[in-house]
């Protein structure tokens, strides 16, 4: 599969010393009209710094973006205010004078609604409310391959990405803590599952920003994605045409077990033996290594 196309669009944010600040005055471009520069654009997402990579066919191309994009927008921001240096923080919260300044609209949570890959249903708008201030910025990464397959009805489209979000949630989440620690942003955006249908693929919205900034967690990352929707789009060409409804019916709603470590956790009662079966199995069916630990990242 030469042609499936991965692309991201994280979200960093400025601080002046210890203290984050929102960019909404120090960056151009918006969601309906990005700024475009070399390889991708960059744009005010509320109080956050977004930049997003065009489509690649290759790891090479993921990771060079990457680097390239990120680097034209804190030029961008520092050439705008030479006090502000962007992080790929998971959460921020505002102070008091930084919060007061900061206009309504660009305070807003929520635009647009997205998905729960095991119920089908759109997830709740966050509810700021407990920590009003607070903020997170996230590294959703973006898949296509509608490119590579006969025009499907939407229904169709829609749990195919349902499928590829639940498969990407058992591979990823389990070794999500070697390269992110926060606790803060999941209590607002992305709980398991989270994600969004795309004409040309689908949104994975579960995780943070921190991998932006590693690029062993962003090569590792792109594996994963390559992996696991080559191996769907084989099993999916296996069963011909699957009767979703069905599929997602079953008790199994991650119907793969042998690649979901919760299951076989469960099923061994011991976190050693039960992640030594699923690194094996992620070897053996995706064809994937796995990191040891954290070192692994660095």
């Amino acid at each position: 599969m030469s042609t499936l196309l991965i692309g991201a669009d994280p979200e960093l944010f400025a601080f002046r010393g210890t203290n984050p600040v929102s960019v909404h005055d120090v960056l151009t471009g918006s969601k309906d009209k990005p700024k475009t520069v070399p390889y991708g654009a960059v744009q005010v997402d509320g109080t956050a710094a977004e930049f997003n990579i065009d489509p690649c066919a290759t790891k090479d191309e993921f990771l060079f973006r990457i680097d390239k994009v990120k680097s034209t927008i804190e030029s961008i921001i520092k050439k705008s205010d030479p006090s502000l240096v962007l992080r790929a923080v998971p959460a921020v919260t505002f102070n008091k004078d930084e919060w007061s300044r900061i206009p309504d609209f660009n305070k807003e949570l929520g635009c647009n609604p997205d998905f729960n890959a095991y119920t089908g249903e759109a997830n709740d708008s966050p509810d700021p409310s407990s920590r009003p201030t607070m903020r997170t910025g996230s590294g959703h990464i973006h898949i296509g391959w509608s490119h590579l397959v006969e025009k499907v009805h939407p229904d169709v489209h829609f749990q195919d990405c349902r499928q590829i979000v639940a498969l990407l949630d058992n591979v990823i989440l389990p070794f999500e803590k070697l390269w992110d620690t926060d606790t803060d942003r999941r209590s607002l955006y992305g709980k398991p599952g989270a994600f969004r249908p795309k004409p040309y693929g689908c949104e994975y919205r579960v995780l943070s920003n921190a991998w932006v900034d590693k690029p062993k967690v962003a090569s590792w990352l792109y594996d994963v994605v390559h992996a696991c929707v080559k191996h769907l789009m084989k099993e999916k060409e296996a069963k011909s045409i699957l009767d979703y409804k069905e599929e997602w019916n079953r008790p199994t709603v991650c119907h793969r077990r042998i690649l979901n470590y919760n299951y076989i956790l469960e099923v061994l009662k011991d976190e050693k033996e039960a992640m030594l079966l699923f690194r094996q199995n992620l070897g053996t069916v995706l064809d994937l290594e796995t990191p040891d630990g954290p070192e692994d990242f660095v």
